[in-house]
């Protein structure tokens, strides 16, 4: 596959991955300037490395941030936090946060409510090491 190609797979079904058609445009860019081997291999592993089992054990804090703007309807909203949430429900140190508005590219549709969600993940007192 080509860079080319790349681009024009992605722009196939860049509407699920952003809200704004500036954004839209600017994944297609990044996929145009990807290595198409490079990214093939990173969503392969991404899509065949469930690391469910071995974050169980993990000491390690974790904040997912989940998407569910590509839908519509409330049922399915709470259909894929629920999915969300499925995937973190053995791992003691996660917290999952949804957001109903933006699609894949979360910082892209709401950077501030992303920042809103990090900044205060990274120094809740509680988590501390000391």
């Amino acid at each position: 596959m080509s860079s080319k190609q790349l681009a024009a797979q992605t722009q196939q079904g860049v509407f699920i991955q952003a809200t704004s058609a500036k954004h839209q445009a600017k994944i297609v860019d990044m996929a145009k300037q990807s290595n198409p081997v490079t990214a093939g291999n990173a969503i392969f592993d991404a899509i065949t490395t469930d690391m469910r089992k071995s974050l169980t054990h993990s000491n390690t804090h974790i904040l997912m941030l989940g998407a569910s703007g590509g839908f519509t309807q409330e049922a399915q909203h709470k259909q894929i936090s629920a999915l969300y949430l499925q995937q973190f429900e053995k791992v003691n140190n996660a917290k999952v946060v949804m957001n109903t508005k933006v699609r894949h590219f979360i910082f892209l549709d709401d950077l501030d409510w992303v920042s809103q969600q990090i900044t205060p993940f990274l120094g809740e007192e509680q988590w501390s090491t000391q």
